[in-house]
């Protein structure tokens, strides 16, 4: 389970599958693996929180070209 503090200050608990935690581990042994050269996580709880926040970046410009595209046919 994720913790992650939102702006009022309440708690808000993500499940976190066994397949993303799997995936938050690699990226430690791999930023491990670059050293100085990556962001130095040291745990799968420390890449979460940023990749959720990536995740939800990534996902809104998808959303929004898509539509955009969406619109453009309407039109």
């Amino acid at each position: 389970m994720l913790r992650v503090r939102a702006s009022e200050g309440e708690l808000v608990e993500i499940a976190v599958p066994d397949a993303v935690r799997a995936r938050a581990e690699e990226i430690v042994r791999l930023s491990r693996r670059l050293g100085g050269r990556g962001a130095g996580f040291t745990s799968a709880r420390e890449v979460l929180a940023p990749a959720l926040i990536y995740g939800l970046a990534h996902m809104q410009e998808r959303y929004s070209q898509a539509a955009l595209r969406a619109e453009r046919e309407q039109a």
